[in-house]
């Protein structure tokens, strides 16, 4: 949070990342705040490259496919995924599908 722009909403990004508490009970102030206010920060966060959030996104599908029991979805989903795999950097494969296996796993 050492970006410029993000600095001065640093204290309540934090407490917005550390608690479910404080996403409980959304009034249209505080919607319209989060909408105006930390939404735009979103733009100076490093997500990723196009192919890593593909990645996530595709095995995001795969284990919706896995727990709608669609056999078609899933091979489907295999076969893009495998393709893709090609894209992405191979220093990187392994920080992915730790991070991945975690979130899967909690």
């Amino acid at each position: 949070m050492e970006n410029i722009n993000v600095s001065p909403h640093a204290e309540e990004v934090r407490s917005l990342a550390d608690s479910n508490a404080l996403w409980g009970n959304l009034t249209e102030e505080r919607i319209t705040h989060l909408s105006h206010a930390i939404a735009p920060l979103l733009r100076f966060s490093v997500a990723g490259t196009y192919p890593e959030l593909q990645f996530e996104n595709q095995t995001e599908q795969l284990a919706l496919a896995h727990l709608k029991a669609d056999a078609g979805e899933v091979e489907q989903l295999r076969e893009r995924i495998t393709d893709h795999l090609a894209l992405l950097p191979a220093s990187r494969l392994s920080d992915l599908g730790r991070r991945r296996h975690l979130q899967l796993n909690i």
